[in-house]
Formats: C-alpha cells, structure tokens, sequence
C-alpha cells in the first residue's frame, strides 16, 4: 500500500499548522504500518480515523458516532500538490438507497476525480435495519466496480449503525465507478409473505460515500466540476449571485448559463439558488455579467479573468465560474458553448460504472424490441426465501401514445423446487401497478422457459418506467417457521438472466399533458428555440430558485438550453409556452381555475394561507393591501413592483370561491350508481379512475395528504396552438425553494407523469393524476398502422366514445337488416 503522506510533507504540514497533532500521529502510524506490511510483517496498521468510527474488517457493525468528517483545508497561497482528505457522498435520495422485503440490489454511479485514486480510500457506510431483521441470515453485501469488498451483518438496533472499509488500491478509476449494495434479510419469528414485505434496510446517503485523498483538487476548468461533491440532500448546488440592478434580461442570462453549467457538469439534481450576496461558503458560485457588475460584486481581476468562461477554486472549497464580456451578445455565445460541450462530452469511467450510469438513467426501449435481465447487469440469481423481486428502468419514446391497443410481453425463464404451495404467483408491476401474473401450479417442481406474462401498454409511460419482477416462493413448512430454516435454507428458485421484457409495436403520436416526457427528454421544451415566459405573481428568491431549479433539471434532461423569459404578466391568450411559480396564496385566480385546481385537493392550511376556509367564502383582501403586500416580495429582485393591474384577476374573490369552495358533498342515489359503476369498470375490465371521469360528477381524482409541500401541474395555453403551460406552487417561497430540490431528485424526477403531481416529504410520496384526456401535439408517424393504433387506442382511453360508437354501429346495422329484410321473402 501506498503512504497516505510522505514525511517531507507531513513535516510541511506541521509547520505549517495545518493538521492536529492526534491527526499526524494516526498519519504516521498508518505509514510505519503500511511499510511493515509491504516487507511481509503480519501487521494490520491502525485505521485512517479523519473523526470517523474505526472500520471493520469483513463483517459486522459497529454504533454510529456523531463525529464530523474533518477535512484538511489549504490556505489560498498552498501549492496544488498538498493532498486534502475529501467525503464523496453517493449521489442518491433515501429511496434510492431504501432495501424493502427479503432482497434487494441496487448499482449506484459514484465519479471520482483523476487526482483521487492513487491515494488509499474507504467505503463508509451508515445503516438501520427493521426491528424485525434476523441477523444471523441478514447480509448487505457491498461490491465496487463487480469486486466484493465487504459483507456487513445486518443487526437491528434502535440507533443506526456504521461500517467502515477498506477499498482496495487500483480499484478506483478516473470517472464513474459502480456501488453495488446487495441485500439479504430474513423475518425473526414469521415466515409468511406478509412478514416479508415488513423487512426493511435504509442506507443513509448522507452519512455514506467514499473516504478520498486529493492529490490536487484545484478547479481550473468546468469539466472538472463533473462528480463535484454533493452536499447532505444529494443536490450539486449552483449559487447564482447576480448583480446589484440587475434587470430581467440579466437574471435570463444567469438562468440559461446555469442550465449550461449543470448540462456541462451533468448534474442529475441541481439545485439553483439565486443571490445577490457574495457567497462566504464552499460550493459551486456562477457570476455572470460585465467586468463592471462583477468588480461590483467583489470579484477581483484574478478571478474574473480576461473575459468569455474562467473557473477557479478548489472542490473541497469554492469554485467560481465567471462568464463575462461587454455585450450581452458575447455572454449568450460562450453560454451556448458551454451547454454544447455538455452534449458533446462523452461519460468517462469503468465499464460497469458507465453501465450503471446508463441503467440508472433508464434503458431506451423502442417497439419489437427486446431487453434482458443480463443487458441490466443483472445475473442469474438462486433464491432460498419467500418472496423473489428485481426491478429495472427503460424508456419509451417520447412520442408513446400509452392505451390498450396492444400487450407488452415479460418472457420468464427460470426454475422452482418442489414443495412450493400451488398458490405462488409471478407478478410483474410497471410502476408500482400489477398488470400481470402467472400461477406457479405444479407441486413437484418446474422448468419455465419463455413463458409469456402479457402486460398492457396503458401502464406505460412515455418516458422512465420502472418494471419489477416479483415471484413468490412459499411452502407449507413456513407456517412453523422454524429458525434454523432461515440460517440454512435451501434453493427454492432459480431465476434466469435471459429473463426478458418485449414491446409491440405500439402508436406514436406527440400527446400533452405529458410530464413524464418532460422528466426524460425535457419535452418540448428541449425540442425548439421557442421561448418559455416565466411568471412569478410575487417575485423573491425563493421563486425564483425554485423556478431555477426545475427548469435547470429540465434541460439536463433535455440536453439543451431552455430559452426562458421572465415576465411581469401572468400569461393570457397571446401567450405561448409558460411557466407559473409562486406560493399558492399568490396566484391568480384565474391561473388556478385553468389548471383545475381545486380547494377539495388541498390542505387545509394551503386555503388558510389564501384567507379560504372549508365551506366557507374566503376572506376578501383589498387591492392596496394587495399591492403593498407584493411590493415587499418584489423588492428583493429589484423589479417593477407587481400589482393587480399587471396580474388580471377576476374582479370578486366570489368567483374564487364558486371555482375553488368545495361544497357539501350529497350522497344521492344517482352518484351511489355511478360510483358502482365506476368500480365495477375498474375491478373486472382494468379501467382507470381517469379514463371514467366522466362517471365521477366533476369531483376531483387528487385528494392531497395535510402534509403535501408541493404541487406541479401542466395544461394546454389558453390560447391553444399545442402550447403547454406548467405550475409550479407550495405552501409558501420558502418550502417551494427547498421541496422542488426534492421533487427534482432522481426517483421523484422518474415518477413524474400525467397532468397533475403532488409532493408530501413526511411519507415520501409523490402521488400522480393522469390525464384523463389529452390534446394531440403531432402524429409523428403518418402509416396506415400507426393511424390505426392510434386510433383504437384513443377509443379505449375515452370510453364514453367507445360505447358511443358501439351504440351507433348496432343501430346501424339494425336499420340496415330492417331495411334488407323488408326487401326479401314472399310479397302478399
């Protein structure tokens, strides 16, 4: 092993002031130890501790500790080789890392700068298990880059626990590297399927990442700022400091130079927050203006540069990214320059860390086509407990016209023992739905190769979609659960890698609301130049770093720039493709009336803020008060005051209250039947509640929990032309600021689809209202199959139609066999 510092710099360092005395002495007893073992002394040194928990050796845990991590920071004047010690967290939310039922795994892209893998690493990791975890047949096994490196016993305890090891030198690679956590849990004292499905493993991702020694973490360009360290919540954050008198063409100019920086940088969770206080603390700052505005802010000469893109600083410290010119001109250039280069730029990494990064991103899946579990990186897997489950990610078009016209097909291969009760079932789930099964009937065992398990297409979204497999795997014996049975269990099923999921061919045509193509493809924003107003009916901050951040996330995903243009008017029928940010409490009425949003889909404190009661007229503001209190918010931006006569609302809040009051609801005999109906259509024919609407009176299909933060929307313009508008509200700036860095994290960004999104952070939720009609941007494809895919698959999504039709047709035919019949047979 190679020494963590050489004596000639640890003494540097000494004199310098730099490290704690405990800290060099920890340094050189690793030193001392790493030579005795490289001379052949069985000798293990002690760890590297940088107020971390001493490590394990393979197995095992031990109790968290709330030490921080210390980190060696170099003063401006140090040379570029003094080597910083660095925590790279796994970029992942809480869900990402969650392990739930009997097993679970889960491949996360870590990157890793070229200046950190010469030097010794550690994995760390922070845990807590379900209380009902056996840990002597419980394991979280933890590989990088397909080698194992540790097997940790889950234990559960009421405090999380944390594993400290070793990372194998040479492992590591330049770029993206690959994080597997596989795991294994058993139930203590119930064998049943139900007790599966109560076992749980979260992973803290804030607590667990790579322990790196920079050899050099200087930023002088921005492809170094690719794998910039995340903070505590996963987000790369942008600080966007603007200057002071900056207007709205500047604050445009900030806001498509940081969607080029995150495209550049590939940031799959940005986080943008707008300023205009020179920033004191570390992270990523973008200043963009004149040399004037900048020398304004505090800049000085060595930062700002000559002029076009400078980037300074280090990345365990700050990191300045300046864009300056004269003209404006000039600035959108070199901001168009950066995002191509982003787009440009190919993954740099180890194969199986660029595979995950692929198969994190989702696998593209077009029609008669045909992905593996192996093409996922997933191998054939033996299983010994009760309840099999693997899951993947694929993509459809953008242009995927989802309806039942059509069945995809998940092809089984696999075995199972005898023994297993002839109840057992293969389900498959496409995002979180069961759409199909197949019976595990034969009680002496069986071969499955290629059994089809059909699926339909309207489960699918354009976009990410997430299929899981799940098989269950009882026996008669798991009712006296012995524990033993679970320490030494026997294989019970086999699953094969060639296990594989087939789409037909399906219809195409480009179709709004359309959310989930917005999270996949940024579509259409990312398909044309044309311009997105953005409106804030009170202008602050908060608003606007919200509205940075999804629109920053958009074109990433899109990998373009979205042209944006900040507007003191709420959109109007001349308006084309708009974006809506603000607290809910601030926006027109007449904005939510569009969007369909109703008071019986809200908290309670949601209308409180607004000045609504359930069931009660809302509490009227005058338009003085109304103006004063959104020049406070304005002043905050340095921009015209916004009043009521630059938002037209409707003239009464009376009109507020008809839209949005719900009413007491009446249980008539007329809604009992239609509500009979309704499920009768959805429990026996598999219709969804947003296809049968019209069977619901008007009422509202999203109902949000008192906890809900967050709420996006989309809608076609009010002046047609297939312009699509999106909202974006919460409770209040402050919460939309820090929710809509949530709802951006990967696996709440995966989810979003419909029209219609609810965020609630207390249960981790993001709760989806499809569309239950759609407006038809283009037909992509104009064959004579598509139109007639199209069209059967707009039938089965407007059922009321289809009946209609079906009506038509009999009483059609009918006049005409009346009409035939009248002609034919014996005349009197």
């Amino acid at each position: 092993m190679k020494p963590l510092l050489s004596s000639t710099a640890l003494t540097l360092l000494l004199l310098a002031g730099t490290v704690p005395a405990a800290l060099a002495q920890d340094l050189t007893t690793h030193e001392n130890g790493a030579q005795k073992a490289a001379s052949g002394t069985i000798q293990v040194p002690d760890p590297i501790r940088f107020g971390m928990p001493a490590p394990l050796d393979i197995t095992g845990s031990v109790t968290a500790r709330p030490s921080s991590y210390l980190r060696i920071a170099p003063a401006a004047a140090d040379q570029a080789d003094v080597m910083v010690p660095m925590f790279k967290r796994i970029a992942a939310d809480s869900r990402q890392l969650r392990f739930d039922g009997e097993m679970g795994i889960n491949d996360m892209p870590v990157y890793v700068r070229p200046d950190q893998i010469s030097e010794p690493a550690r994995l760390r990791l922070r845990y807590i298990s379900a209380v009902s975890v056996m840990p002597e047949a419980s394991r979280m096994i933890v590989s990088i880059n397909d080698r194992q490196i540790a097997e940790i016993m889950l234990d559960a305890t009421a405090d999380a626990n944390t594993a400290e090891v070793d990372v194998p030198v040479g492992l590591l690679q330049a770029g993206y590297n690959v994080v597997r956590f596989a795991v294994q849990q058993r139930h203590r004292v119930d064998c049943s399927i139900e007790a599966a499905n109560e076992l749980w493993t979260q992973v803290d991702a804030a607590a667990t990442g790579l322990a790196l020694i920079s050899t050099n973490d200087q930023v002088s360009g921005v492809e170094e700022l690719v794998g910039f360290p995340e903070g505590e919540d996963g987000a790369t954050a942008i600080t966007v400091v603007l200057p002071q008198g900056a207007d709205l063409s500047a604050i445009d100019r900030s806001l498509r130079a940081a969607q080029a920086l995150a495209i550049r940088a590939d940031m799959q969770k940005p986080k943008i927050v707008f300023t205009r206080e020179l920033p004191t603390g570390n992270g990523i700052q973008l200043f963009v203006g004149n040399r004037a505005q900048l020398r304004g802010l505090g800049l000085d000469e060595g930062t700002i540069g000559d002029g076009g893109l400078h980037v300074i600083g280090r990345s365990s410290g700050q990191v300045r990214v300046v864009l300056s010119a004269e003209k404006p001109e000039a600035i959108e250039t070199a901001i168009f320059r950066l995002a191509q280069e982003g787009r440009d730029k190919a993954a740099k990494g180890s194969p199986s860390g660029l595979r995950a990064l692929a198969f994190q991103r989702g696998t593209a899946l077009s029609a008669v086509e045909e992905i593996s579990l192996a093409s996922q990186g997933l191998a054939t897997q033996e299983f010994s407990g009760r309840v099999f489950r693997t899951s993947f990610n694929v993509v459809t078009p953008q242009d995927f016209y989802p309806a039942d016209n059509g069945k995809a097909t998940l092809y089984l291969d696999g075995e199972y023992v005898g023994g297993l009760l002839t109840s057992n079932e293969a389900l498959v789930r496409v995002n979180g739905r069961v759409v199909g099964a197949s019976r595990l009937t034969r009680s002496g065992g069986e071969t499955i190769t290629r059994r089809a398990i059909e699926l339909s297409l309207r489960t699918f979204n354009p976009g990410y979609n997430r299929v899981t497999l799940e098989i269950r795997a009882a026996t008669e014996e798991d009712k006296d659960c012995n524990p033993l049975s679970l320490i030494e269990s026997s294989r019970r099923l086999t699953v094969q890698a060639t296990t594989a999921l087939s789409l037909p061919k399906f219809a195409r045509a480009e179709h709004m609301p359309n959310m989930a193509a917005t999270a996949a493809s940024g579509y259409p924003f990312a398909e044309t130049d044309k311009t997105l107003t953005l409106f804030m009916p009170k202008p602050d901050m908060a608003a606007l770093s919200a509205a940075g951040t999804f629109i920053t996330r958009t074109a990433v995903a899109g990998g373009k720039l979205i042209n944006t243009r900040v507007s003191l008017r709420a959109p109007d029928e001349q308006t084309g493709r708009a974006m809506v940010v603000g607290a809910f409490a601030d926006l027109p009425d007449h904005v939510l009336q569009h969007f369909d949003v109703k008071a019986d889909m809200l908290p309670a404190t949601w209308l409180a803020n607004r000045g609504m009661r359930t069931g009660a007229s809302p509490a009227k503001t005058s338009d003085a008060s109304a103006a004063q209190s959104a020049a406070v918010r304005v002043a905050s931006l340095a921009s015209p005051t916004v009043s009521d006569a630059a938002t037209p609302q409707k003239d009464a809040l009376d009109a507020l209250a008809a839209g949005m009051k719900p009413e007491p609801e009446k249980i008539e005999t007329i809604d009992r039947w239609l509500g009979n109906v309704s499920r009768f259509l959805q429990r026996n024919i598999g219709y969804r509640p947003e296809q049968l609407t019209f069977l619901n009176r008007g009422r509202a299909l999203l109902t949000a929990a008192p906890t809900t933060t967050l709420l996006v929307a989309e809608a076609e313009a009010k002046g047609r032309g297939n312009q699509p508008w999106i909202l974006l509200t919460g409770k209040d700036s402050a919460t939309l600021q820090r929710d809509t860095t949530e709802l951006v994290s990967p696996t709440y960004w995966q989810q979003l689809g419909g029209r219609m999104a609810a965020y609630d952070p207390q249960s981790s939720e993001l709760m989806v209202v499809a569309a239950s009609d759609h407006y038809h941007v283009r037909m992509t494809e104009r064959s004579m199959s598509n139109v007639t895919l199209f069209a059967a698959g707009w039938l089965s999504n407007h059922i009321h139609y289809y009946i209609l039709v079906l009506l038509s047709a009999c009483l059609v035919f009918g006049i005409f066999s009346r009409k035939l019949l009248n002609r034919v047979g014996q005349k009197p």
